[in-house]
């Protein structure tokens, strides 16, 4: 870490501006940034009148700092300025790191890259200097300068504001992000050599069963600009998948990925290629594979390309993306996916194409899907937003052809053809009992091709919080599907909302789904315990028809920033599952985890793993 002399001669950026007001905070915040051919050098000075007031409880690097007092340097070397294009470094009071590089990466250190922070507390606030090696940031080779995005935003606990240097208005514009001129990047250093990640895990299950599993990924620089990722026998079996919920819902629901084969590069080739009538790609359709392979990167400045391919042995899937992205308002993409499996071949090819001036956006989004031995089904939206500070409306026309339930794919509902408009309101006080305000309303007509009618639906909702540390959340939804009709009222409050470690949340719902009385109880409780021990307790009772219930309890000691216990017991109607773990991990070297029970089983079996991985 660079000495303070050395920050004399660096400009400094300031002020930072409350977006919700436009003016600068109370407390002062100031950040320097300066290079050289190895790194990138930043450091902020966060004013506080009451430093004993800052928060920062989190020691696990890549965790959430939610509620937490933290900064962030986010930096866009290829100057897109789309959200998924900048690379953030994000470091709480504390010195705990987080990070997020442009383009997607998978957890282990040595994949995601070493940087450097520290963090100190001072009589009139605390200070963070960072040092971030060049080459863990994705950019573009040149010879001459370079312009590139940068923002440095600061979240305050102790008032819960978040200011930024630039881009800070209500109404987000990408063309209002700072820009750094003329920077000389260094060549880009070319790792020839494949970085390799070997596990084995040898288990004992169900009181004599032995299996020893082992498998091997490969990362591969093919150039400066396109990485390569073999992935053989991925142990999936131990990674802690998402718990569906508990609730009313006539659709599937959708889980978050967390398989690391998915995550590395997703956003070159986007794992979930949402839709207004879907995603077209929904990842948790491939549950397991023997071998997979990825290729990602940008072709050049503007140009990204991603593709996906795995092999099973009675099935074959993949994925091919292309996106021209000139800038932050404009944007074409290309994709294809196929499901090939023993006479049932299925390929979909899609494009989405967005353009925004001012405060208008505009996107069309259309795919056409050719099952085995069947003609061509299409879908598509086109989806046109207006935004203003405080504001935003969107409306949408959408067509799903019957059968349009593409393998590979998340599809609601096919055989619908109609509209949507959702609209939202919020806004932030920094004087009085109430500290934030959102209502939303969201209406929806939809038929079958047959002209029946499908959806008939409209809803309201309104989110209180006040300064207490109190939120309010009263809800409304009216309407019938498939000529059954829906009247719900909602309502939900919840306790220290904005801190983590001790909040607390009950809702309730009751009316009528589908001409059926139906009641809707849910609870949510977290605490820290011992300083060190996370304790979440989730609870969720359907009564429709018949009586549904569902407890997820999770437990998480933080040793110390690599070592931890963590377990987790999901209840569902009388069948019980739970899982404990060692994790010894998080840092360079060898991983280790020791799990007893299966982390995504419904009911508990009686399995111990020792998974190890080496990085080579």
């Amino acid at each position: 870490i660079i000495n303070s002399e050395e920050w004399r001669e660096v400009p400094v950026a300031t002020p930072f501006i409350d977006r919700y007001t436009g003016n600068p905070p109370a407390d002062e915040t100031r950040a320097w940034l300066a290079y050289d051919d190895q790194a990138l050098y930043v450091a902020f000075y966060c004013y506080d009148a009451q430093p004993e007031g800052i928060i920062a409880r989190e020691i696990r690097p890549n965790s959430s700092f939610e509620g937490e007092d933290r900064v962030t340097f986010a930096i866009d070397p290829y100057n897109i300025r789309r959200d998924d294009s900048f690379s953030s470094f994000t470091v709480n009071a504390l010195g705990t790191q987080s990070e997020q590089i442009a383009g997607g990466r998978a957890n282990k250190r040595e994949w995601r890259g070493v940087w450097e922070a520290k963090a100190q507390r001072m009589p009139d606030g605390w200070s963070v200097e960072m040092r971030i090696p060049w080459a863990i940031v994705p950019y573009p080779e040149s010879q001459t300068p370079l312009p590139m995005a940068i923002n440095f935003i600061r979240y305050q606990a102790r008032t819960k504001i978040e200011s930024r240097w630039s881009a800070f208005g209500l109404t987000y514009r990408p063309e209002t992000i700072g820009t750094w001129q003329a920077v000389q990047v260094p060549p880009k250093p070319l790792n020839t050599r494949p970085q390799l990640l070997v596990y084995t895990a040898p288990e004992y299950a169900n009181g004599s069963a032995q299996e020893v599993r082992g498998g091997l990924d490969v990362r591969w620089a093919l150039n400066s600009q396109l990485t390569a990722l073999v992935s053989l026998k991925p142990d999936f079996r131990n990674i802690e998948g998402a718990v569906e919920r508990v609730e009313f819902s006539r659709r599937e629901q959708s889980l978050d990925e967390t398989r690391p084969f998915f995550l590395e590069g997703d956003d070159y080739y986007d794992t979930t290629i949402r839709y207004g009538f879907g995603t077209m790609f929904y990842s948790q359709r491939i549950r397991e594979f023997e071998a997979g392979v990825k290729l990602f990167g940008n072709l050049r400045t503007s140009h990204q390309f991603g593709a996906l391919w795995v092999h099973d042995s009675d099935r074959q899937a993949g994925l091919i993306s292309y996106q021209w992205v000139p800038n932050a308002n404009r944007l074409v993409r290309l994709f294809g996916t196929a499901d090939m499996r023993p006479n049932a071949r299925e390929t979909l090819y899609g494009a989405r194409l967005r353009y925004r001036q001012g405060n208008w956006d505009t996107a069309f989004q259309g795919a056409v899907l050719q099952p085995h031995g069947k003609g061509i089904i299409g879908a598509y939206d086109v989806a046109v937003t207006y935004s203003v500070p405080r504001f935003f409306g969107s409306w949408r026309w959408l067509s799903v052809e019957p059968s349009f339930r593409p393998r590979l794919a998340l599809i609601p509902f096919d055989d619908r053809r109609g509209w949507n408009f959702y609209s939202e309101y919020n806004n932030e006080y920094r004087q009085g009992a109430l500290r934030r305000v959102q209502a939303t309303f969201y209406t929806v007509r939809t038929e079958r091709f047959t002209r029946q009618p499908l959806e008939r639906l409209w809803e309201t909702e309104l989110d209180l919080t006040w300064r207490s540390d109190y939120e309010l959340e009263l809800g409304f939804e009216e309407g019938t599907f498939e000529r059954e009709r829906d009247r719900v009222f909602k309502v939900s409050l919840g306790g220290n909302v904005s801190d983590r470690y001790r909040s607390w949340r009950i809702g309730y719902e009751w009316g009528t789904r589908a001409d059926r009385p139906v009641r809707y109880l849910t609870t949510r409780f977290t605490r820290r315990l011992f300083g060190r021990v996370d304790l979440s307790v989730n609870t969720a009772v359907l009564e429709f028809g018949e009586r549904t219930h569902q407890t997820v309890v999770t437990l998480g000691w933080e040793i110390d920033e690599r070592r931890a216990i963590t377990g987790r017991l999901v209840q569902r109607n009388g069948a019980t599952n739970w899982y404990l773990a060692y994790r010894d991990a998080g840092g360079l070297g060898q991983d280790l985890y020791v799990i007893l029970g299966d982390p995504n089983a419904r009911r508990f079996t009686e399995r111990v793993a020792v998974k190890m991985v080496w990085a080579l």
